[in-house]
């Protein structure tokens, strides 16, 4: 089956009233953060105040996948949705033609929307776009003229547009424009990324030289908060990352221990810490040391809502190291229609390091070398081990 590509809740962090269903198909690229082309998009409505998001894109499936999709977004309908709105997105290459009994992709249209119905969840519209224009599967005749998609000046979407941009999202003309933001840098500045990471394994080897592991791990920890703390503020101020700062957090980040903290900051400080300063990062550091930047920004973008992001990164993590545990993870968030904010169970409750007393027993008794040493791996119990592809909570 085609692989989801992006699930996602709405960007804004204010209320923005949109009206009817065409304005929920204008306010999808938002949504999705570029414009779609020959996909399938389910919008979920949820709630007596009819919320949109999740919204998720699928890319149109080959005739032998489409029951696979059918059966796929009508499962996520009825996890995430009081009601849905089904949007496709055909290529305008055979222009609807007057005469015509059905549009196109009608059949494949007409399975989801009795997937949906079949699951009890009810379907707003179901509408076709091509060229600037709409037409309902539920009755709209197929040779009559589609309706005009709203103006970027309709009040309900320039307000949508103007909180997404406070957000710091942008809309993007298709996928492979995302997919630029978290592309490897150029040969030469590769070069310059990985001589000021080499330099700051250095310097960390001379730190951590004569440490035990519970103190390596807390030194790492203390470090990535240090040059997270600066890069946000250098970020915040649109001035250029300091190379030291940078090549700091991309060599903490290869301590899986310390990579779990920063995710947890991260988690806890939604909105605080911008998703593109990760972004950023994962421009600057060439493939050698990507991977568990790619992986953070991955897990850190899907939280936030923006899963075309999620995907992009993780596609690049992926590419350079296909057996990378916590990618895989989150891989799987993705393809299993995980909602966003089902990831805060990952929030861990440890303060500036996870030496904090507050932490989870089983994080403490990891961190204690002494314990650990006495401790008979064969009396550990089930539910004393942490969830997690690699045995840690990701």
């Amino acid at each position: 089956m085609t692989q989801p590509t992006a699930l996602e809740v709405p960007p804004p962090r204010e209320t923005v009233r949109l009206s009817g269903p065409l304005a929920l198909v204008g306010a999808v690229p938002v949504l999705m953060g570029f414009h779609p082309a020959r996909s399938l998009v389910l919008l979920c409505v949820h709630g007596i105040r009819h919320r949109v998001g999740p919204a998720l894109r699928i890319d149109l499936p080959i005739p032998a996948d489409e029951a696979a999709v059918v059966t796929f977004l009508a499962a996520q309908a009825a996890r995430h949705a009081t009601a849905v709105m089904l949007i496709c997105y055909s290529p305008a290459d055979n222009e609807i033609a007057r005469g015509r009994t059905a549009l196109p992709h009608a059949r494949l249209v007409a399975d989801c929307v009795r997937g949906f119905e079949d699951t009890g969840v009810p379907v707003i519209d179901a509408v076709l776009v091509r060229g600037g224009a709409a037409w309902s599967y539920l009755g709209h005749p197929a040779s009559a003229a589609g309706s005009p998609l709203p103006a970027d000046d309709d009040p309900g979407l320039a307000h949508l547009h103007a909180a997404a941009v406070g957000a710091g999202r942008a809309v993007l003309n298709d996928r492979k424009a995302i997919g630029r933001t978290v592309a490897a840098p150029s040969a030469a500045d590769a070069a310059v990324s990985e001589a000021a990471v080499t330099e700051a394994f250095g310097r960390l080897a001379v730190t951590i030289a004569d440490l035990d592991f519970k103190a390596t791990v807390q030194v790492g920890c203390d470090l990535a908060h240090a040059r997270l703390a600066a890069a946000v503020t250098a970020f915040g101020q649109s001035r250029a990352g300091d190379d030291a700062v940078w090549a700091d957090l991309v060599v903490v980040l290869t301590i899986d221990l310390v990579r779990d903290a920063v995710i947890s900051w991260c988690l806890e400080r939604t909105g605080e810490i911008p998703v593109g300063l990760f972004a950023a990062l994962a421009r600057w550091v060439g493939d050698d040391f990507a991977v568990p930047v790619l992986a953070v920004l991955a897990l850190v973008a899907y939280r936030s809502g923006d899963g075309a992001l999620a995907n992009v990164a993780l596609e690049r993590a992926l590419a350079v190291d296909p057996e990378y545990r916590l990618a895989i993870l989150i891989r799987e968030f993705v393809v299993n229609g995980v909602h966003p904010t089902e990831l805060d169970s990952l929030i861990i409750a440890w303060a500036d390091h996870p030496a904090n007393p507050a932490a989870p027993f089983w994080f403490r008794r990891l961190l204690d070398l002494d314990a650990a040493a006495e401790q008979d791996l064969d009396d550990v119990q089930p539910a004393d081990t942490p969830t997690g592809t690699d045995g840690r909570s990701q």
